[in-house]
C-alpha cells in the first residue's frame, strides 16, 4: 500500500508539473499571442508606422516616376493616421480569426479612397489643358490607382492570414492556439485536482504537500525559464535575417514579448515553488519540535 501511495505521489507531482507548464502557455496564448493589444502596444512603442509611412511613399515616389503624375497626388490617397488604423484594422482582423470569432479577412483597401484624388487630379489638368480623355487612358489612371493601393496594402497588412489560411498545417496550429486560449483555466482546474490528490495522499502529514507542490512548480519554472534566458543570452530576437526594418523591428519586439512573460512568469512560478519549501521545511521543524517535546515529557 505504502509502494502505490508513493508512485501515485510521484505522479500526482509529475502531471501537476505537466498541468502547470500547460497553464503558463494558455495565460500566454489568451493574454499575449493571440491579444491584439499586445501587437498594438508594441508597435506604438517603437517607429514601425513611420517606417511603414516611408516605405509607401518611396513606392509612390516610382509609382509617381512610371505615370508622371505627381508624387504629392498619390500622397493624399492615404493620411499617417489612416496608415495606423489599417495596420491595427489587420491585426484585429488577424486575432479575431485565430480566435475564431469572425472569418473576415479583407486585406484589400477601398479603391474609391484611392481613386478620388487620382480622378481630381486627373480632371483639373485635363479642364486646363483642354484635353479630352478617352476609356483607355482612364483605365490607365484606373491600373495606377489600384497599384497605388496595392502598394498601401502590402506595407500595412502584418498578418496575411490569407496567404496561409488553406494550409492544413496552419489550421491545425490554430485550433491548438485556440485551444489553449479558450480552455486554460481547465489546467488552473487540473493543477489544483493534482494539489488535492496529494493532499488525499499525504493526510497524515499534509505538510508534505508543500514539498510535492513546491518541488512541481520549480521543475515546471525551469523547464520555461532556462529556454527563455537561453533565447536572450544567445539575442535570438535580434537574429531575424529580413531584409525590410519595419517587420524585423516588429518581429524583434515581438520575440521579447513573448520571451519576457515566459522569463517572468517562470520566475514567478519559481518563487513560489521556494516559498512552498521553506513552508514545508518551517512545517517540518515545528512538527519535530514537538515531537521532541511530547518525548521529553513522556520520558
Amino acid at each position: 500500500m505504502r509502494i502505490l501511495r508513493n508512485i501515485l505521489r510521484y505522479l500526482s507531482s509529475y502531471v501537476l508539473m505537466f498541468m502547470l507548464i500547460l497553464l503558463l502557455l494558455g495565460i500566454f496564448a489568451e493574454t499575449i499571442l493571440l491579444d491584439p493589444g499586445f501587437y498594438i502596444s508594441r508597435l506604438n512603442s517603437t517607429d514601425y508606422f513611420d517606417e511603414i509611412g516611408r516605405e509607401i511613399d518611396y513606392g509612390f515616389l516610382n509609382l509617381s516616376m512610371m505615370t508622371t503624375i505627381p508624387l504629392e497626388v498619390f500622397e493624399e490617397t492615404v493620411s499617417g493616421t489612416a496608415i495606423v488604423e489599417m495596420g491595427n484594422a489587420n491585426i484585429y482582423q488577424a486575432m479575431n480569426y485565430m480566435r475564431y470569432k469572425s472569418d473576415k479577412l479583407d486585406d484589400a483597401l477601398d479603391l474609391e479612397t484611392v481613386k478620388r484624388p487620382l480622378y481630381r487630379f486627373i480632371e483639373e489638368y485635363s479642364s486646363e489643358n483642354e484635353i479630352e480623355l478617352d476609356d483607355t487612358q482612364w483605365a490607365l489612371i484606373d491600373e495606377a490607382a489600384e497599384d497605388a493601393a496595392a502598394i498601401i496594402t502590402n506595407h500595412t497588412v502584418l498578418f496575411n492570414i490569407n496567404a496561409v489560411k488553406k494550409y492544413n498545417e496552419f489550421q491545425s496550429f490554430r485550433l491548438a492556439v485556440y485551444f489553449f486560449c479558450r480552455y486554460w483555466y481547465f489546467f488552473l482546474l487540473a493543477c489544483i485536482a493534482c494539489v488535492i490528490l496529494l493532499a488525499v495522499l499525504n493526510f497524515r502529514r499534509l505538510r508534505r504537500v508543500y514539498l510535492w507542490a513546491g518541488s512541481s512548480a520549480i521543475a515546471a519554472s525551469l523547464m520555461v525559464t532556462i529556454p527563455a534566458a537561453m533565447a536572450l543570452i544567445y539575442r535570438i530576437p535580434y537574429r531575424f535575417n529580413i531584409g525590410t526594418y519595419y517587420l524585423k523591428k516588429a518581429l524583434e519586439t515581438f520575440a521579447l514579448g513573448y520571451i519576457n512573460y515566459f522569463l517572468y512568469s517562470g520566475i514567478t512560478l519559481f518563487i513560489l515553488g521556494t516559498i512552498s519549501l521553506l513552508a514545508y521545511l518551517h512545517l517540518s521543524k515545528k512538527a519535530s519540535e514537538r515531537r521532541h517535546s511530547r518525548y521529553n515529557l513522556d520520558a
